[in-house]
């Protein structure tokens, strides 16, 4: 019995396989890449703190540079509104950069 040990052997690469997406938004903070432009200028507000989503759930308020941030707050804050959590996520197009010593880290 022959043990075979090379890996091009073992895991050939797929004969059709597609080329790679070239990354065509570059952070200029972090030289990350992106593919998206929208992933790209969510990615920048965790650069400049700008906090683009605010929860709308009535009394709340809360800001958030991610909206992943916004909509785990609501699953947890506010969980009876779980079935409806994207309404109560804005956008908040024009947004300042948030205030020093605040973090949207919090929920």
């Amino acid at each position: 019995m022959d043990i075979v040990t090379s890996s091009s052997t073992l895991h050939p690469p797929p004969p059709h396989s597609a080329p790679a997406s070239p990354r065509l938004y570059v952070c200029g903070y972090c030289a990350r890449t992106f593919v998206r432009k929208s992933t790209y200028m969510t990615h920048e507000n965790t650069h400049t703190h700008t906090t683009s989503y605010v929860c709308t759930y009535p009394g709340c308020g809360r800001h958030y540079t991610v909206p992943g941030n916004a909509y785990r707050h609501i699953r947890v804050v506010h969980p009876g509104v779980s079935d409806s959590v994207r309404k109560h996520v804005k956008p908040i197009h024009g947004a300042q950069p948030s205030r020093p010593g605040s973090s949207d880290s919090y929920v």
